[in-house]
């Protein structure tokens, strides 16, 4: 079963190897890929990961998160 996870950050604090490590706790519900995409933006940065169990769609476009890449700026 895929896993996601996700935070605000509103201090602009979160290090990216304490996201890394939130990742690699739910890396068991999906071993196949791990993907994470961080945004900064001027209030505050936002963290979206996903742990990727392949099962109907084996390709490597359905990994995720998927980011439009003109998302707006606050």
């Amino acid at each position: 079963m895929c896993a996601i996870l996700g935070y605000i950050d509103l201090d602009k604090k979160t290090k990216d190897d304490v996201f890394k490590s939130m990742l690699l706790s739910i890396n068991h519900r999906g071993p196949d890929n791990i993907q994470k995409k961080t945004i900064n933006l001027k209030n505050c940065d936002i963290g979206l990961g996903h742990c990727r169990l392949s099962i109907l769609d084996l390709s490597k476009i359905a990994n995720q998160p998927m980011i439009f890449q003109d998302y707006m700026t606050f």
